[in-house]
């Protein structure tokens, strides 16, 4: 390890621990171009795992807003389509049963 993959501009795509029909080349683990293209993996990968943490928050963001909207008269959530209506009707349903759960009391913003 590591054998390399190459893209057409010659750079590291991907990294293979054995030899295949399109990573013949082997490089040493430590040298410097296989270091750099672990450290970009790392980077993208970190950031990926950040974007993901964002998206219950997010979720969250995007239904209060929808309720809020509807409140203010300002979208009917009948003309939403029926797909989202549904989604965001269990969503309601499943924080309500989590509300109303004896044991289970903690910050809604979680939920």
């Amino acid at each position: 390890m590591p054998y390399v993959e190459r893209d057409d501009r010659g750079a590291i795509a991907r990294l293979r621990d054995q030899p295949t029909a399109t990573a013949l080349e082997f490089l040493a683990p430590d040298a410097a171009e296989v270091l750099a293209f672990v450290r970009r993996a790392a980077h993208a990968t970190a950031l990926l795992e950040s974007l993901r943490g964002t998206d219950a928050d997010l979720v969250r963001v995007v239904e209060d807003l929808v309720d809020l909207l509807a409140t203010k008269g300002v979208i009917r959530t009948e003309e939403l389509p029926e797909a989202v209506r549904r989604k965001l009707e269990a969503r309601a349903s499943l924080r309500r049963q989590y509300r109303d759960t004896p044991l289970l009391k903690f910050d809604d913003d979680i939920v």
